[in-house]
């Protein structure tokens, strides 16, 4: 048949091409149909409209709306357990038992004019695969330990005048007899704190300025009273 041939995924199922529901299940399948562009499109009644802007074309680029009859189509049928497995932070461990290997086993049909060998194929290297679908994650990774490191480089100065101020604050409670400790400096209130140990301190000067002067007022009776006895004698 004279015609320009593609590989192209419309998403959508052309009569003749459907895989059993045995096939299917519950896995995921792919597939990747190869469309003929036929030179004269009037010999054939099962041609189908395609634009630049419909499914995943994987052949040449097409500039408009072109009619083409499928040829041939592929479906791969990813079992459930495999795709899980693909998940980049997932560690694979080898060798695998025959109940791993057969959850993992992937399926196929094909139906078309040719033979499957010379027809569009969906088989990836589980390595490579994996590989790719952690490029992604490994950028924003990259991302966020660059944001991290510029974190912790800005923190290291803020903490070291945090901690000068801790020390200059907590010298001065030892003033008035208080030990700041870091939780109350960080969670606490510490001008409430300090104006409590404040009015204590106050208080303490005070009532021990009170003491020396009832202490110095008994001194100086004890000296009148000895200076008295003195001359009485």
């Amino acid at each position: 048949m004279p015609g320009r041939e593609c590989a192209f995924d419309s998403g959508r199922t052309d009569p003749g091409h459907h895989p059993s529901s045995d096939l299917l299940g519950t896995a995921k399948p792919h597939c990747i149909t190869a469309y003929v562009v036929p030179m004269d499109a009037s010999r054939f009644s099962t041609l189908r409209g395609f634009g630049p802007a419909e499914g995943k074309n994987y052949g040449p680029a097409l500039l408009g709306t072109v009619k083409a009859i499928a040829e041939d189509r592929i479906v791969h049928v990813y079992a459930p357990e495999y795709l899980r497995r693909l998940h980049w932070r997932y560690t694979p461990h080898f060798p695998l038992s025959p109940s791993e290997a057969a959850r993992l086993r992937s399926q196929s049909h094909y139906s078309g004019t040719t033979q499957p060998g010379g027809s569009v194929s969906i088989d990836f290297d589980y390595e490579e695969l994996r590989a790719e679908i952690a490029k992604r994650h490994q950028i924003v990774d990259s991302g966020l330990s660059v944001l991290l490191i510029g974190c912790v480089a800005l923190s290291i100065p803020l903490l070291r005048k945090l901690a000068l101020a801790f020390r200059a604050l907590s010298q001065y409670c030892r003033v008035y007899q208080l030990q700041l400790t870091p939780r109350v400096f960080l969670k606490g209130n510490v001008a409430t704190e300090l104006n409590v140990a404040r009015r204590r301190y106050f208080e303490r000067q005070q009532q021990a300025q009170s003491r020396i002067r009832e202490e110095e007022k008994l001194r100086v009776l004890r000296t009148g009273w000895k200076e008295g006895l003195r001359s009485a004698l």
